[in-house]
């Protein structure tokens, strides 16, 4: 049985949403400056999914803060780790874009608020390695088909 968290009052939750999009700047510009290296083969198209991944990460975080229900954010974060695998993006970067956002929201969000948030962050990191660490078989992902590639390329 999942116990609630803490929540966000109305300010708070308001202020969440503006720090959305400098949050997801400050912790995409974070990595490519951290790991740039493993992310050069994806371009700016990789740079763009970075920051698409990141305000996903926040939208599953809203109900967490909102509610204080942590399991959906959970398992969209296996599920995304999945993903990253087929793309072959280590999995400790998911757990350290968690870090780093929960860093970003404790500096930019006053008191209490941005201890919720930081807080509901790092704890959704510790559920998520618990489950893996946890998980009885964890399958390689397919190896992509070389025609995914000529698909991708033609999606704008």
């Amino acid at each position: 049985m999942e116990s609630s968290l803490p929540t966000l009052d109305e300010a708070g939750l308001r202020r969440f949403q503006l720090l959305q999009p400098d949050a997801v700047s400050a912790v995409t510009e974070r990595f490519y400056a951290t790991h740039g290296s493993a992310y050069e083969r994806f371009g700016e198209r990789g740079r763009q999914a970075c920051r698409d991944d990141l305000a996903f990460h926040l939208e599953f975080l809203r109900p967490v803060v909102e509610f204080g229900l942590i399991q959906p954010m959970v398992d969209y974060l296996l599920w995304l780790e999945s993903v990253l695998q087929a793309r072959s993006i280590p999995a400790e970067h998911l757990g350290q874009s968690l870090e780093w956002l929960a860093d970003f929201f404790g500096e930019h969000m006053e008191g209490t608020q941005g201890a919720i948030v930081r807080s509901a962050l790092l704890i959704a990191r510790e559920r998520f390695r618990e489950a893996i660490d946890t998980s009885v078989s964890r399958a390689a992902p397919p190896e992509a088909w070389a025609e995914a590639d000529v698909f991708e390329a033609a999606l704008p």
